[in-house]
This record gives structure tokens, C-alpha cells and sequence, in this order.
């Protein structure tokens, strides 16, 4: 007993320590596109101009401390959060999985859903770049994981729950409620919620707009800034609950 505890408890301190590796990459991305509409990717440090992503895409890692390794300039994520809420997010992926390796499905979208909260959260935009290859690649995994297990039906149910959510955040957008790139956003995180169950997508959903809800009531009551509170974080933040709630 004792030693099946030790040896599920290795599994995901190793896991963990890959989630932490990865996201290490989240935080050149998010260095890479925490920038403002219309300006491209960065490549260099804005404090000293030292190269971190080179032309052929060769990446010089950065510090977890958020500063530059080689002036001390502030940059990019916060210190550690990147790497940790990923590392976190690996672990967390195959206790919503079933069977287990299908947390393959989640270990794609969780740098991805990182990436843009904080992104989101910097710059209060969402790259069109991150949301589409972050979609991309996640029908092409449920197409296969679909194919494998006999699952078309979980397959067409994801599609539609993409639509549907789509749908329901593209009304809120003609109205001034949101951006496009929330809506592009809720597209992936309904697919996602959709291949988990209608039950996923319902709590996932709502689970969004309450937490949003709550930040802007705590914000107005504290004096803090809610009117432009970026709503992807919540977005990400809802589809873990929902997924939480119903599991996959």
C-alpha cells in the first residue's frame, strides 16, 4: 500500500516537473505577445535589447524570477507563475480524463490556456495566434482520440457545443460585451467542455460569467479597476470548473 502511494505520488511530482518545464516556453510566449494591438511578436528585451527569440525561432530561456537574465528589467509573466499554474495544470489534467491517457487532450490546451489568461490579463487581448493553433490542434486530437475509442458521437457533440457557445459570445460581443477574441476563445473552450458532456459546458459556462460577475462586484465595492476586466482569465478559469464538476 505504502509503497503505491509512493510510487503514484513520484508520478506526479515527474509530471509536475514536465507541466513546470513546459512552462518555462509559456513564459517566452507570453513575453513573445504581451504586446499591444497590431505590434508584432517580441523578440528582444525592452530593457537592454538582448535577443531572447532569435529569427529561426532558436529560444533563450528566460529567468522564473519575470526579469531578464541579462539587465534585471521586469518581463513577461510574474515570477513563477507561469511555470507553476502549468506544472499545476499537467497534474490536474488526468483526474478529468477517462481512461487516463486521454489527459493528452487537456496537457495540450493547458499551455495554451495559460499563455492567453496572462496575456489577456497584460495587454487585455487575446492572439489570434495562440486561440487558433490552440483549437487546431485540439480538434485534430479529439478526431483521433474519437476515432480510437469509437466516440463520434462525443466528437459531434464537442463541434456543436463550440457553436453553441460561440454562438451565446458572439451575441455578447455585437452588444459591447466582450471582444473577439473571447469569442474566438469560447469557441475552443466549448469544444473542450463539449467533448467532456452538455453538463461541462452548462457549469463551465456559467461557472465564466459568475466568476467575472464577482470580480467586477469586488472591484467596484474595493474601488479597484472592473469596468475593463479581461474576460478570458474566466473564460479558462469556468472551463476548469466545469470540467471539475462533470469530469471527461
Amino acid at each position: 500500500m505504502t509503497e503505491g502511494v509512493g510510487m503514484a505520488v513520484a508520478g506526479w511530482v515527474v509530471v509536475f516537473v514536465v507541466g513546470f518545464g513546459v512552462g518555462s516556453l509559456v513564459r517566452v510566449v507570453v513575453f513573445r505577445y504581451a504586446v499591444p494591438a497590431g505590434a508584432p511578436p517580441r523578440r528582444e528585451c525592452v530593457g537592454c535589447g538582448e535577443v531572447v527569440v532569435a529569427a529561426g525561432g532558436v529560444v533563450r530561456p528566460l529567468s522564473v524570477r519575470g526579469r531578464c537574465r541579462w539587465c534585471g528589467v521586469r518581463v513577461g509573466a510574474a515570477p513563477w507563475v507561469a511555470e507553476v499554474v502549468t506544472g499545476l495544470g499537467f497534474v490536474g489534467a488526468p483526474a478529468v480524463a477517462a481512461p487516463v491517457w486521454t489527459a493528452v487532450v487537456w496537457w495540450w490546451l493547458v499551455p495554451f490556456a495559460v499563455a492567453s489568461a496572462l496575456v489577456d490579463v497584460s495587454v487585455r487581448r487575446l492572439p489570434d495566434r495562440l486561440v487558433g493553433v490552440a483549437g487546431v490542434g485540439l480538434v485534430v486530437i479529439l478526431a483521433g482520440v474519437a476515432v480510437v475509442q469509437g466516440r463520434p458521437g462525443a466528437f459531434a457533440r464537442a463541434a456543436a457545443a463550440g457553436v453553441v457557445v460561440g454562438v451565446v459570445h458572439l451575441a455578447m460581443a455585437a452588444v459591447g460585451g466582450m471582444g473577439m477574441g473571447d469569442v474566438k476563445l469560447a469557441v475552443v473552450v466549448g469544444v473542450g467542455l463539449g467533448w467532456a458532456g452538455w453538463s461541462c459546458v452548462l457549469v463551465g459556462t456559467g461557472a465564466a460569467f459568475v466568476l467575472a460577475a464577482l470580480w467586477v462586484a469586488v472591484a467596484l465595492v474595493t474601488g479597484g479597476p472592473g469596468a475593463r476586466v479581461p474576460f478570458g482569465p474566466f473564460l479558462i478559469a469556468g472551463a476548469c470548473v466545469g470540467l471539475a464538476a462533470g469530469g471527461a
